[in-house]
């Protein structure tokens, strides 16, 4: 029943992400009492990224597709397609002395801030593009043989995993690796 003088507000339903979108989130623990010893810890115990080189925060993701071949004597289609990612987020974690320096605790709190909002920045980048894989497969249309589709759908979502990567590579360069976001170790 709709009251007379009232409107009626209808949400579009939120862009199609990925199936399963599992994320996890763990943190290394560093140790330390002046911002050098903080440095140090973290230079030991950064998470290791695809450069072989150590950081202070890392997020991982992956992301994988699978889908159904239905086939008669003149097409094949693809069905029950599903994308899946994967994402692992890497911080560090102190836990102050009580003697320590309030100053260097409200140095470290705005880092980690920063540093979060920047290693979400490669999380967010990462369900987008799981979207885009889901939309672009749920796009394709069939083919003459299911080799050919299973080549075309896969070729299809290579393509978009290769975009994701570079992106993720210029979004580090246009931050500085987070500098520009405010990411300075205390």
């Amino acid at each position: 029943m709709r009251i007379p003088g009232t409107a009626v507000l209808l949400l579009a339903s939120a862009p199609a992400l990925a199936d399963r979108n599992d994320f996890a989130l763990e943190y290394f623990t560093i140790a330390g009492t002046t911002p050098r010893e903080l440095s140090a810890d973290i230079d030991a115990k950064g998470p290791i990224g695809e450069n072989g080189l150590r950081s202070d925060g890392y997020t991982r993701w992956f992301i994988k597709w699978h889908f159904d071949l239905d086939s008669d004597a003149r097409s094949c289609r693809a069905s029950n397609i599903q994308v899946d990612l994967d994402i692992h987020m890497i911080l560090p974690k102190w836990d102050p002395p009580r003697a320590a320096d309030p100053a260097l605790v409200t140095r470290w709190n705005r880092y980690l801030d920063a540093l979060r909002l920047h290693e979400d920045g490669h999380r967010h980048r990462a369900e987008a593009t799981a979207g885009d894989v889901r939309r672009a497969l749920q796009r394709e249309s069939g083919a003459r043989d299911c080799d050919a589709l299973t080549s075309r759908l896969n070729a299809t979502a290579n393509t978009l995993l290769a975009g994701l990567r570079a992106q993720q590579a210029a979004y580090d360069h246009d931050t500085d690796s987070g500098r520009k976001q405010g990411v300075r170790r205390p």
